[in-house]
């Protein structure tokens, strides 16, 4: 009926059609399905198939007279009516699954359903030349996020089972049609690639992370996946030249969008790791910048930087060059530095890794006085060094916030050998200071500004 209204011209046969169409599948949805013994051939996935395969050929049916006729209300049916059956074809499909494979196969054979779709898509979209049919890869990224979440709520792990080969077929999936559609996504091209550089990470630090975690205790598991995901943004850097597709020809979207994405819900996780870990590592001891946590975060550090360098070209990074390129590194790299004296506070001092009791400790304090103050100090060299302002200028805010955490903090701790240690050594330093990195000159850019001020 719909084939004739179009073909034809007659209004009401294509009303009709679409509306017997919608009436076939609320009739079946309201039928019990007594034989259901064999899997595919029983009455709820024949019926189920029918109804997909109607609303499939309907919007087959609109794409070839939208073609003729370019018309908003041909485009919105041809959608309409692919959605329609997909829906049906899939629930088919996730009927049969549930009914004849054991529970703890279903969500692999149900990931290489959606798979096999997306290659029967793509098939149809090349015979039948009809491009719709190919947007259905677009199902790939949303159904593994899926599996992903179901997995980590009803497994061990992701790649528990099967998990292995069938995520392997699902990425295979996903980066095929990508490489053979992705020209006529447009838009939705770059939120793919996206979203499978997520889900590759996400899949690989919940994997290293249970694998690790199982055979070890202490502070490995959540070092392991921090060092696994910074070798892979590390690689993703490193592979732009040699890898031409998808990286070379999407950086873009691979080194701001992927790989940005990324770096920030790495360096959020390790930020927290810092915090809330001792860095005991058993059964081997703590050895303050050579433990598994502090190796870990400094390979995190080190791909920011390397990612920097590889996307600092894009315009969309200018205005992070200009504001934050020196205090970003800088603020990180004293964080970094302050967690490894706390946790060496801890193990060597034997004061618990709590905030109160670090806060409370006088060794923490003058510590922290005097590495603060070092790394100041090699601020202000370097930036005098270098004729770098920027950089001095860092390193003279540290020395600035060391003097007053010595009058704040501890000039309260009256007659402890902290407070004398702190004092002697901060002024150590401000005398070296003094003596080997005075204020570099203002550059020709930075003079110009000032006397315009003027």
């Amino acid at each position: 009926m719909v084939w004739l209204g179009l073909r034809q011209s007659r209004g009401l046969a294509l009303i009709g059609g679409l509306i017997v169409q919608f009436a076939s599948a609320v009739a079946f949805l309201n039928q019990e399905d007594a034989a259901r013994e064999l899997a595919v051939l029983n009455g709820y996935f024949l019926g189920a198939l029918l109804i997909a395969v109607a609303a499939l050929f309907s919007s087959r049916i609109f794409d070839r007279i939208h073609e003729a006729d370019d018309t908003r209300r041909n485009q919105v049916a041809a959608w309409a009516l692919l959605v329609w059956g997909t829906v049906w074809w899939l629930g088919a499909g996730h009927n049969d699954i549930v009914r004849f494979v054991p529970d703890r196969f279903q969500l692999d054979s149900a990931l290489l359903f959606v798979a096999g779709t997306v290659w029967i898509a793509v098939l149809a979209a090349r015979t039948l030349t009809w491009r719709r049919a190919a947007t259905l890869g677009c199902l790939m990224v949303p159904a593994l996020a899926v599996a992903l979440l179901l997995a980590l709520i009803d497994r061990q792990h992701a790649l528990e089972l099967y998990g292995w080969p069938v995520w392997f077929v699902a990425l295979a999936t996903h980066f095929g049609f990508l490489r053979l559609h992705e020209s006529q996504l447009s838009r939705a091209a770059t939120v793919l690639h996206t979203g499978g550089y997520w889900l590759i990470a996400a899949v690989a630090a919940t994997e290293v992370h249970w694998w690790v975690e199982r055979s070890t205790s202490g502070v490995w598991a959540s070092a392991a996946t921090l060092a696994l995901v910074a070798a892979m943004l590390l690689a993703t850097v490193r592979g732009r030249d040699a890898l031409d597709w998808p990286l070379r020809v999407h950086w873009r979207t691979y080194g701001l969008a992927a790989a940005g994405g990324t770096l920030a819900v790495l360096a959020v996780a390790a930020i927290r790791t810092n915090i809330v870990s001792s860095g005991d590592p058993p059964p081997l001891t703590y050895v303050p910048l050579l433990n598994p946590l502090e190796l870990a975060s400094g390979l995190v550090f080190a791909a920011g930087w390397f990612w920097y360098a590889a996307v600092r070209d894009q315009r969309e990074m200018d205005w992070f060059a200009s504001r934050w390129r020196v205090l970003v590194p800088a603020l990180l790299g004293v964080f970094l530095l302050t967690m490894t004296v706390a946790r060496s506070v801890h193990h060597w001092a034997d004061v618990r890794y709590a905030l109160e009791p670090l806060a409370e400790s006088t060794v923490l304090q003058a510590s922290l006085s005097i590495v603060w103050g070092s790394t100041a100090l090699a601020g202000m060299v370097v930036g005098a060094r270098a004729a770098n302002r920027a950089v001095w200028v860092a390193g003279a805010v540290l020395m600035a916030v060391v003097v007053v955490k010595l009058f704040v903090v501890e000039l309260d701790n009256a007659g402890t050998v902290g407070r004398v240690v702190s004092f002697l050594g901060v002024g150590v330093l401000l005398l070296i200071v003094g003596y080997f990195a005075p204020v570099p000159p203002r550059s020709e850019r930075q003079r110009a500004a000032s006397e315009a001020l003027e």
